[in-house]
């Protein structure tokens, strides 16, 4: 996704598919728009990429990424 607001974020989430695939940069993301992505992987609608989170977390936080503590700056998240 480019960056986009808050209420873009949000309707383009909402309106995809189960399945489908997206891509953030959350660098260009506003706070607001983290704290909704954050809730999304949260309460299960969305979750990071199994391989990329292998390929670029270390051990020790892959479960803070999973749930959602922690936001990878750029990353390919798929909708639940």
């Amino acid at each position: 996704m480019k960056a986009m607001n808050y209420r873009t974020l949000v309707k383009k989430i909402n309106e995809m598919e189960k399945g489908d695939e997206f891509w953030v940069n959350s660098i260009n993301l506003s706070e607001k728009s983290i704290l909704a992505l954050r809730n999304f992987i949260q309460t299960g609608v969305i979750q990071p990429d199994e391989k990329e989170i292998q390929e670029n977390i270390v051990e020790e936080y892959i479960e803070d990424f999973k749930t959602g503590k922690r936001i990878f700056p750029q990353m390919l998240y798929i909708k639940l």
